[in-house]
């Protein structure tokens, strides 16, 4: 063999392996990155590329050349020489060992290898028309936002805790009774039943720790099967108030009227293609709360569930959610011995309820995530809202008799079916504007507005039915009704009778803003209306027993906001409980400092002055045969500040105070009737009283998991 042959051979077979290392180096990844090296290597005009014939033969010739011999078994070195192939043409000295290899310097195509891949990145790429990112190039964000894989059936725990303690000083306003907070018990009780002087005439300071666990497991069964609880752990329970803490000289408080465990929530949910189904005992929320809220906010006081069927439809970008309520069921049998299971006695009684809501809103963590991307990265407005309708009806109710024994069977007839005939429509407008234009640029609008329309033919609750001959009517029955409408919807006989029907038009708005723009301080101006009658104390009475009650049909143009809605920490939260027959402003600003992504502290300052919109309807209006008159629309002007500490929204530590200055609007006057009793005295007043200043201390803790 000519060893000068083989040994350009050898040189060439060694060029040709290092360019195609140093080619695979500097080759991309991905295909498209690929694409201009693959460019640059392409053959030129004056020599074709290969057809697939020449790469296959191609290959078969290099299969051979490993094999060291060709079809006739003759080495190619020999075959060369044989053939009479010049030395000269692919001699060393010809050779530039710095060139990319072409057709001209290798006497044949050169072919690309393929980039290099991951079987993951084949994968993606079979699977998705997205570009793959390796795992390495993902933003740390992203990689917190991937859930992981779930294993069914798995419980979601979640919950809450809450320390809270209040020192409240003069909430009943020394008016005695115009408060629903009444003054201490050593204001008015003697120390023993020789005298009939209290205790302590000056006290008037109230201070109490309470406490609540909360606990919301979901079970989820399968991806689209879910079951979920809540239930309260010693619910709002008084520190001292524990049973069973006998001490060494009696027994301590004990409040026997709390549950130690009390189930709030018990649902199911499924989801049927696109639609999700849900039954049982749930929570209720919507837009800001005014109207339907579940309670699940730090400082919300109770639980308003409702029993129901929901179905929720997603349509276009909206939601659509059809529920058969269950308000009241009427009268019910208690466990039978014998059969084991309570069931409803009847259908007349029933409160039937069916509700539509057509809303957008960030419900998925799908819709949340486009949300976060429009406002803070495209820079556009979100806005949130819908039409919450409820349409209520009754037929009538269940009047026990009164002293009648209540047995599982006896109590069936121990009373009446009383005739009703309410229907109720509840619109409820909701609307959320959110705009984030620049990073130190926020402002936000939040309104709610509702009105509750319709009739009551007997808003009281006596009988209605009875003619002027003392003949009864069945006004369950459309026909008689239609003939003796007069009769329905009125009590008593003759020159007694009553009108005992009502028109139903209430009305409720609630504004919330926030305007931020850079710094440390945000500021708002938030605001709300409930519209009101002429009935004193806000439409409320007392019984001797210290019972409150609604006045009937007088009371039915009092629109109240939901107790948990909270406006301020004086007046609407405790002395009327609510906001109701009244209009408010409250500016407001925060402070915020030490801000990290998982926690800051803040301090927020409120002013709130609210007035009534029926004078009539408050405790100053005079009463002349049980019909209130005049009185003074100014309540109150207030003052609100807080320190918190907050931490990841799972934890929050709060201080808190406020100073409530009462306006006439507040001011007893004679014959006026005193909202809550006072002692030993008449529910009348018999004199006025200027009401004084009241203020609070409070310490609150909130855990969140």
């Amino acid at each position: 063999m000519n060893n000068s042959l083989l040994f350009r051979c050898l040189v060439t077979a060694l060029l040709v392996c290092a360019t195609s290392s140093a080619y695979a180096q500097d080759t991309p990844a991905t295909q498209d990155s690929a694409e201009p090296a693959a460019a640059a290597d392409t053959p030129s005009a004056d020599v074709p590329a290969p057809s697939d014939e020449a790469e296959d033969a191609d290959a078969e010739e290099g299969d051979a050349d490993e094999d060291g011999a060709g079809e006739d078994g003759v080495a190619d070195e020999d075959r060369a020489g044989e053939d009479g192939v010049e030395e000269e043409a692919v001699a060393p000295a010809l050779v530039d060992e710095d060139a990319e290899p072409t057709p001209e310097n290798t006497g044949k195509a050169i072919i690309a290898p393929p980039p290099k891949t991951s079987p993951i990145a084949d994968l993606a790429k079979a699977s998705s028309n997205d570009e793959f990112v390796p795992l390495e190039d993902l933003d740390e964000a992203v990689l917190q936002s991937i859930t992981p894989a779930k294993v069914y059936p798995f419980v979601d725990w979640s919950g809450s805790f809450r320390l809270r303690n209040a020192y409240k000083k003069n909430f009943d306003l020394d008016t005695f009774g115009t408060s629903a907070v009444p003054p201490p018990v050593e204001q008015y009780t003697p120390p023993n039943d020789q005298t009939t002087t209290p205790v302590d005439a000056e006290a008037d300071t109230l201070w109490s720790t309470d406490m609540r666990l909360r606990l919301e497991p979901e079970i989820n069964i399968t991806e689209s099967l879910r079951l979920h609880v809540e239930a309260d752990l010693l619910d709002n329970i008084v520190l001292g108030t524990q049973q069973g803490n006998i001490e060494r000289f009696g027994v301590a408080g004990v409040d026997k009227s709390q549950p130690i465990i009390k189930v709030n929530e018990a649902w199911a949910e499924i989801d049927v293609l696109s639609a999700t189904f849900r039954a049982g005992r749930m929570d209720d929320q919507w837009g800001l709360g005014i109207f339907a809220n579940d309670g699940d906010c730090f400082s919300c006081r109770v639980e308003n569930p409702i029993d129901r069927l929901s179905l929720t439809i997603p349509v276009w970008e909206f939601y659509a959610r059809l529920t058969a309520d269950f308000p009241a069921d009427g009268l019910a049998t208690a466990p039978l011995t014998f059969a084991g299971q309570a069931y409803d006695a009847g259908q007349i009684d029933d409160v039937d309820q069916y509700t539509l809501a057509i809303f957008h809103q960030a419900r998925t963590r799908q819709d949340r995530e486009l949300r976060a991307h429009r406002l803070q990265v495209e820079k556009k407005p979100v806005f949130d809202g819908g039409l919450y309708f409820t349409y209520r009806t009754q037929r009538g109710f269940f009047q026990p008799n009164s002293g009648a024994d209540a047995g599982e069977l006896d109590r069936l007839d121990q009373g009446t079916l009383t005739y009703r005939g309410m229907q109720m429509y509840i619109p409820d407008l909701w609307f959320e504007m959110m705009y984030n234009p620049e990073p130190d640029m926020l402002l936000r609008v939040s309104l709610e507005a509702i009105g509750v329309f319709g009739n009551i033919d007997n808003a009281g609750t006596d009988p209605v039915g009875v003619s002027d001959d003392n003949d009864a009517v069945n006004c369950f029955d459309a026909d008689t009704f239609a003939a003796n409408e007069a009769i329905c919807t009125s009590t008593g006989t003759g020159s007694d009778r009553k009108d005992a029907s009502t028109t139903l038009s209430q009305f409720g708005v609630a504004l919330e803003s926030e305007l931020y723009m850079g710094g440390p301080v945000r500021f708002g101006l938030n605001g709300g209306f409930a519209s009101g009658g002429a009935e004193r104390n806000w439409g409320f009475q007392s019984d001797a027993s210290g019972h409150i009650n609604s006045r009937g049909r007088a009371a039915m143009q009092f629109y109240r906001f939901s107790p948990n809605y909270q406006v301020d920490m004086i007046l609407f939260r405790e002395v009327i409980g609510t906001v109701t027959n009244a209009y408010y402003a409250k500016p407001w600003a925060q402070v915020r400092f030490f801000e990290s992504p998982a926690s800051r502290m803040e301090i927020q300052l409120d002013a709130i002055f609210s007035a009534a919109a029926d004078p009539a309807g408050t405790p100053s209006a005079v009463v002349v045969d049980e019909i209130s008159s005049g009185g003074n629309s100014l309540l109150g002007l207030e003052f609100d500040a807080a320190a918190r500490y907050i931490e990841s929204d799972q934890f929050q530590a709060e201080l808190a105070g406020g100073i409530l200055f009462p306006f006439a609007g507040l001011e007893p006057q004679i014959n006026s009737q005193r909202l809550v009793p006072y002692g030993d005295q008449p529910l009348q007043y018999g004199q006025t009283f200027a009401p004084s200043f009241a203020w609070t201390i409070q310490a609150n803790l909130n855990w969140h998991f």
